[in-house]
């Protein structure tokens, strides 16, 4: 048990710095002329589509040769890589960190996943950090931190990866699989609420984000939530926690644009629901952790696309956002309550 914890953390700290350093590319590289205005922007909108959209082939292909941990070290190497030709190969660098981002957050998340197989304390514990890490990733970036620091980090993590003990994954605790009544059905509603709380996610507007600091205690709500969405929902029951904690974020957000304080909270109660879409998914797919994981960043992708192109007017208006989460929240109910009635909620994937 003190290894999973050890790995469990390192793997949390590793996700945190692999998202610094790409979010300080991205920022660092937009301090350059050749990347101003529309440009910048598309080359943005194509980062997420390397690191979000790829992953389900990526987790497909680790699935296959059951090496999360080698995905990981892949994913170091690459972004690696492109902080080292960012200068002269800037758009290629782009392409090679969303690339190394997908394999690292792959592996990781099968790693999570892993740690104790259908709860969702663990893979909330390993998805927390990221929020923090882009935001100083970002801070560095626009600061014009010398790259160099990162190449460092990202090696000596590649180093401390190797050594630390072979995660047990949970390829391993896999038993003989019933077919899933609905389980098809279950799983398009599922990645159905998790689009659509990506489009709220990118949409809601708080107009005081512009305070670095108010910024900076948003981001560690926005990460906490995702923490101890798991820990709760382990605790209290997934659809209690998961549902109630989207709800009880409507009120908060609907008024976060004029109060600060109930923004914060809005946000961390509208990110406890991710450790457990995540959780479902795998036991309705066992055996495809990886591919389970990707599927999940291209559902997030999918909903944030709309309001990155043209409807970005519509959604931040409160009432909008307010509607949408109560959507999601119905989408989520139906999903869960579909799912306990299935086997997959009755240990097709046990702790050893």
């Amino acid at each position: 048990m003190s290894d999973n914890f050890l790995i469990l953390g390192w793997y949390g700290f590793a996700h945190f710095l692999v998202d610094a350093a790409c979010a300080g590319l991205v920022y660092s590289l937009s301090i350059g002329s050749q990347f101003a205005g529309l440009n910048f922007f598309f080359l943005i909108v194509l980062y997420n589509v390397f690191a979000f959209g790829f992953q389900p082939l990526i987790g497909f292909i680790v699935d296959s040769y059951r090496l999360p941990r080698f995905s990981a070290i892949i994913g170091y190497g690459l972004i690696v890589i492109s902080l080292l030709v960012a200068s002269l190969l800037p758009t290629l660098s782009f392409f090679l960190a969303g690339f190394g981002n997908a394999f690292f957050h792959v592996g990781g998340g099968i790693v999570s996943l892993s740690i104790n197989p259908g709860k969702a304390t663990a893979p909330g514990l390993f998805v927390a950090p990221g929020a923090l890490g882009l935001f100083i990733g970002m801070i560095a970036g626009k600061s014009n931190t010398s790259l160099f620091y990162w190449v460092v980090l990202l090696l000596l993590a590649g180093v401390t990866t190797l050594l630390l003990p072979a995660p047990k994954t949970i390829y391993n605790y896999i038993k003989k699989v019933a077919k899933i009544r609905y389980g098809t059905i279950i799983i398009l509603l599922l990645l159905a609420s998790i689009s659509v709380r990506a489009l709220v996610g990118m949409a809601v507007f708080f107009p005081w984000k512009s305070n670095i600091l108010l910024l900076a205690i948003l981001t560690l709500a926005a990460g906490s939530g995702k923490g101890m969405g798991g820990i709760v929902a382990d605790k209290l029951g997934w659809v209690k926690t998961s549902v109630g904690a989207l709800v009880l974020s409507i009120p908060f957000l609907y008024l976060g644009a004029a109060y600060p304080l109930l923004g914060i909270a809005g946000m961390l109660l509208f990110q406890m629901t991710m450790p457990v879409t995540l959780v479902a998914l795998a036991m309705l797919l066992p055996g495809s952790p990886g591919f389970t994981f990707g599927l999940t960043t291209l559902a997030l992708l999918l909903g944030a696309l709309p309001v990155m192109f043209a409807y970005h007017g519509f959604f931040t208006q409160p009432i909008i956002n307010s509607l949408t989460i109560v959507g999601s929240a119905a989408i989520l109910f139906v999903s869960l309550r579909l799912f306990f009635k299935t086997a997959a909620s009755k240990q097709l994937v046990v702790h050893e």
